[in-house]
């Protein structure tokens, strides 16, 4: 009960709070799994939204090695040490993901998924382990078609989307712990792999109903709303999105226009689909204006916005008749 703070922090957005006190949780119970994992779970979610460093992956492979410590030798017999154990399994296949370590994505993920089957068998009532199994069988079949043709040198069994879309969907409305988990993962399959923006635009909503400051979220929200052809409305949401990371940021040190490090990119980001929302509105001069200060000077964060902001603004010169400012 004492980690429900946190984890309700951390689905808020609010990860330094929420960090900050499952730390303090774990020193004063360095032998509690469940908080050591929730400690590497609130960190890697800081990773995965910025950049990181070598010393941020060592600190969270030091944690998941004391997670699996108390838990691989405990599956047998101990089903919350097997939930626990694959979760761990779960969150190194998404490190090696990021890191475009094919082969240890698929083993890591194939050795989830074989944990998780036991889990349902065990208790096909435990609604929360089918998180990783809709995990698993989701983007499995989504890989890239050339991960898809060397799966079977990586011993890789096939997924299912619609399976897993809808084991999502069971985690998200009757589990527990991985039910905010779940919705996301639902919000950002809507959103970037079936691209279909009323669902995408339906789950945020039920998100935020719950977690009304989840930054992430309220990304998903407005890409979506672009994606619908309602660009005065994204325009109004990201600029309102910006505005909330903004004043988080002052609570924790930033000026009125310093983003702290864990949300700088997501900053950047929601200022290019404004910029986005603008050119579709044909406001081109305050599109340039934000798409000229994200290229100057050039920060690759997130790792595609540089191409993506040069491409708008020259879209941008040539429809203003500048094509020797559009061509570099």
């Amino acid at each position: 009960s004492e980690l429900l703070q946190p984890l309700a922090q951390m689905n808020n957005g609010h990860l330094l709070e929420a960090y900050s006190e499952v730390k303090s949780y774990n020193q004063e119970k360095p032998d509690d799994r469940v908080g050591i994992f929730m400690q590497a779970f609130v960190k890697w979610k800081m990773m995965w939204l910025s950049t990181y460093s070598k010393s941020d992956k060592e600190e969270l492979q030091e944690l998941l090695e004391q997670v699996e410590k108390q838990t691989t030798p405990n599956t047998e017999n101990d089903e919350e040490a097997l939930f626990f154990d694959t979760a761990v399994l779960g969150m190194r296949a998404q490190l090696a993901a990021t890191e475009n370590e094919w082969w240890g994505t698929a083993q890591f993920g194939k050795q989830m998924k074989r944990n998780a089957e036991l889990l349902v068998e065990d208790d096909p009532d435990l609604n929360d382990a089918y998180y990783f199994l809709g995990s698993f069988n989701y983007f499995a079949d989504a890989l890239p078609s050339y991960i898809k043709f060397l799966r079977t040198f990586m011993f890789l069994p096939g997924g299912d989307r619609k399976e897993g879309s809808s084991q999502l969907i069971r985690a998200y409305q009757k589990g527990s712990l991985v039910s905010g988990e779940a919705g996301r993962t639902l919000a950002l399959i809507y959103t970037y792999y079936e691209k279909i923006p009323k669902y995408g635009i339906r789950m945020c909503d039920n998100l935020l109903a719950r977690y009304p400051d989840s930054f992430d979220v309220r990304l998903y929200k407005g890409i979506n709303l672009y994606y619908s052809s309602e660009f005065e409305e994204s325009e109004s949401w990201f600029k309102e999105l910006r505005s909330r990371i903004l004043s988080y940021s002052q609570t924790h040190g930033g000026t009125e226009d310093k983003v702290i490090a864990v949300y700088m990119p997501m900053e950047r980001e929601v200022r290019y689909w404004a910029a986005r929302s603008l050119i579709q509105q044909k406001h081109y001069d305050e599109a340039k204006e934000i798409l000229e200060k994200l290229t100057d000077p050039k920060i690759y964060q997130a790792w595609w916005i540089m191409r993506a902001a040069y491409l708008s603004l020259a879209q941008i010169y040539y429809i203003q008749d500048e094509p020797e400012r559009a061509e570099p």
